[in-house]
């Protein structure tokens, strides 16, 4: 009896020596009831999970789990030895994950700092510009000249002629485009204002004092012949 008991041990021990020992080279392969991809699936190995060959049959592998479980995978998946992991994250590298960290802020107060500058220089170029206008009194139109100021660098001068109805005070920048045109206060055409270009404006008939030719043309004069103000050359 002891014989066959060592026998049987002797047995066991040369069988388990002889088995294979296979290492899942993939993550979480399908360990399937039989060889072929329509078995239905026995349980998971993961990437590394040392297994005991128990047979081959074609490009399948019977194999046994380190849990115990027993199935088939496909042979392509077993490795001689452990695979190396390759699948390093960044987070893996603590010093490299810093080094990451601290070149992406440097670069987004970059970012922001060129971002207010533009912004500054904007707000300065806008205070630097400066309109100068001034009159000056021809006969019979007025020339307005305007000097724009851009950090004492360049002046750049525009003209605009401009011609007043001496009986409504309308402006037009031309004589024809004046004449064309009727006048709300008298029954006839615009007609041309001959005098000076002014501050103030007198009624040559009753002497009331305006600010423009507007406010005193569109006011009543008792004594005026049309009803209206009209300026004094």
């Amino acid at each position: 009896m002891k014989k066959i008991t060592t026998i049987i041990l002797l047995i066991n021990s040369i069988l388990a020596i002889s088995q294979e020992i296979k290492y899942i080279n993939a993550n979480q392969l399908n360990v399937r009831s039989g060889a072929g991809k329509n078995f239905e699936i026995v349980t998971k190995a993961s990437k590394n999970e040392r297994v005991t060959v128990l047979s081959d049959n074609g490009s399948w592998t019977e194999v046994e789990t380190e849990s115990g479980e027993k199935g088939f995978v496909s042979s392509k998946f077993l490795s001689n030895s452990i695979s190396e992991n390759n699948d390093a994250k960044i987070g893996d590298y603590p010093i490299a994950s810093i080094i990451v960290g601290l070149i992406l802020v440097f670069l987004i107060f970059k970012i922001k700092k060129f971002l207010n500058n533009i912004f500054k220089f904007s707000s300065t170029k806008s205070t630097a510009n400066k309109s100068v206008t001034k009159k000056i009194i021809n006969k019979p139109k007025q020339i307005v000249v305007k000097e724009k100021v851009f950090e004492n660098i360049k002046k750049e001068i525009v003209e605009k002629e401009i011609f007043l109805c001496k009986n409504c005070g309308s402006q037009y920048p031309s004589i024809s485009l004046l004449t064309l045109n009727n006048c709300k206060n008298t029954n006839g055409k615009h007609q041309l204002y001959e005098g000076k270009i002014k501050s103030q404006y007198n009624c040559k008939f009753c002497g009331s004092k305006y600010n423009s030719m507007f406010q005193m043309t569109i006011n009543n004069c008792k004594k005026s012949p049309t009803g209206k103000h009209q300026p004094a050359l």
